[in-house]
Order: C-alpha cells, then structure tokens, then sequence
C-alpha cells in the first residue's frame, strides 16, 4: 500500500524540534540581553554649558559614578566643576548644590529648566517582563 503524504510524521516532528530550539533560543537571549535604568534629574543653566544640579545623597552618588548622560536624545560627556556640598537640609533628607559642565544647545538661555537622565542600573530582559507582569510598585 502506497503512503499518502499527509501520514508522514517525519516533517511534523523536524518542525516541533524546529520550533522548539528557536523558543530556546529566544529565551536564551532574553536572558542574556541587558538594558540600563535611567534615573531623570532636573537642572538649571547659568551661563553658556555650565548648569547647576540639587541633588539628594543617592542622586549625587549616581552623578559620581557616571561620566556621560543622556540630554535631548544624546549622549554627552560631563565634567564636575563644583561640589558645594549640602545646600538645603529637609527633615533627615540632605541635598547638594553640584554644577557642573556640559554641551549643550544654544537655543538654552540662563534659567532655564533642562532634564537629564543618568544610568542607573542594569535589567535582563527577562526581569523587565517579570516586573511588568507582577506590577510595579
């Protein structure tokens, strides 16, 4: 008897083994692919590329630890002009007075109100899906 084409089993099973190794490779590169935490500060422009942050203890020490951020979109390097140290004590909170220098456009006058985002921290992939899933707090 001659066997019809459907009752081929030899292609259904190449395709499960198929599948399955791609969904281990996915999940592979979820594990291994990692993407930073950005923490946004505020800050004020005095002059021309100088601008002045206040921050608290765990903010200041992120600035420390970084040499770039990030300012419309792009990367940029910083140099820290001044520490000064606390300026305003608020209950147990301390926050310092840190200016430092940066690139930035012309279009920024004195005063004016610029977000910066520093990196904070790394994430797998996989633990952004479980923290989306649970919720975050």
């Amino acid at each position: 008897m001659k066997v019809k084409s459907y009752e081929k089993i030899v292609m259904i099973k190449i395709l499960i083994i198929g599948i399955l190794v791609l969904e281990l490779i996915f999940f592979c590169l979820l594990y291994l692919h990692k993407e930073f935490n950005y923490k946004k500060i505020s800050g004020i422009v005095v002059k021309d590329n100088v601008m002045v942050l206040v921050l608290s203890n765990e903010e200041r020490k992120l600035l420390y630890k970084n040499s770039n951020l990030i300012m419309n979109d792009k990367l940029k390097r910083f140099t820290i002009l001044e520490d000064n140290g606390v300026f305003i004590k608020k209950g147990n909170k301390k926050y310092y007075e840190i200016i430092i220098k940066v690139k930035f456009d012309k279009k920024y006058k004195a005063n004016d109100s610029i977000d910066i985002n520093l990196k904070d921290s790394k994430y797998r992939t996989i633990e952004m899906f479980k923290l989306i899933w649970k919720g975050v707090k």
